[in-house]
């Protein structure tokens, strides 16, 4: 996936497979924890096009909140800014702001989004954001990209005592494409790279938390000043119901395809001609319906003591 719109266009699409994923027995757990914070103050780490908020307000669970978003790329906040304000609207909240800050309205109940362009492992930002007072932090998709016991460790001490953390879609290792393919050794070897790819992913001189981050994440607030309070599956799955996908679906197994074929490039083990063929005939599995994906994840609440 190149260049930002590619990676907009990516995010978005998998918005309802994400929100069809995610653990519900714990997002309940989550709403009814907040609900009893008057006005909660929320910190989105990794917002990218403020999914995780969305989510949140649309559950109308809580009554005044603010949200700090926070995202390395700009280009992704200015979709978030777009899509909240939407959903907003769409609630019958009256919206204003600028390009970085939502206020939205309705009745008694309102809505304040910050949103922030930049890296959570700047000193200077941490301590911009250790200012602040966080009822909680909430990361989507996001763990696998950094590292998992530092950024723990951010969270444990930006949160509040009693403040929650609640991390969604953390990867735990298993990608299946069905049925099997032809080749299926081929295929699982594919598949393999792909998952150590993301094993061998370095911020600097430290690895990102990789294809097992689901497990790892867990052993890592556990080790902190935290209670978990929910753990669970929030698997992907996609299967071409009636012979069709929605056009989120069908982009969203384009893309992922598209990563995992670029990714077999990188890797000299990966025979190019196996490569080319395995990725056209997936291509057109998608193009005749009937490929189905699903993959594991993990997701987790947790309580600073």
């Amino acid at each position: 996936m190149k260049g930002d719109s590619s990676i907009r266009d990516y995010l978005e699409a998998r918005v309802s497979t994400d929100s069809e994923g995610i653990n519900h027995r714990i997002f309940a757990q989550l709403s009814s924890y907040v609900r009893k914070i008057e006005r909660p103050v929320i910190l989105d780490l990794g917002a990218g096009t403020g999914a995780m908020i969305r989510r949140i307000v649309s559950s109308a669970a809580l009554a005044n909140p603010v949200f700090y978003g926070l995202d390395a790329n700009r280009d992704l906040l200015e979709e978030a800014r777009r899509q909240i304000a939407l959903l907003l609207e769409e609630m019958g909240f009256s919206v204003k702001g600028g390009d970085q800050l939502i206020l939205a309205a309705k009745d008694k109940r309102s809505v304040e989004v910050h949103l922030m362009a930049g890296d959570l492992l700047d000193e200077k930002l941490q301590a911009s954001l250790e200012k602040l007072s966080f009822a909680g932090v909430t990361t989507h998709a996001f763990m696998d990209l950094v590292p998992i016991d530092s950024t723990v460790a951010i969270v444990a001490r930006l949160l509040e005592k009693g403040g929650f953390f609640y991390s969604t879609i953390n990867y735990h290792g298993t990608t299946e494409l069905l049925p099997l393919f032809e080749d299926r050794s081929f295929e699982e070897g594919l598949l393999s790279t792909y998952n150590r790819s993301m094993d061998e992913r370095r911020l600097g001189s430290r690895p990102e938390g990789g294809s097992r981050t689901g497990a790892l994440l867990y052993g890592a607030v556990a080790g902190h000043d935290f209670k978990i309070t929910g753990f669970g599956s929030s698997d992907w799955s996609i299967f071409p119901w009636n012979e069709s996908y929605t056009p989120a679906e069908e982009t969203f197994l384009n893309s992922l395809l598209l990563t995992i074929y670029e990714e077999g490039l990188r890797h000299p083990n990966i025979d190019s001609y196996a490569l080319a063929a395995w990725y056209a005939a997936r291509s057109d599995s998608v193009e005749r319906k009937g490929l189905s994906l699903l993959t594991h994840h993990t997701d987790l609440l947790a309580v600073k003591r």
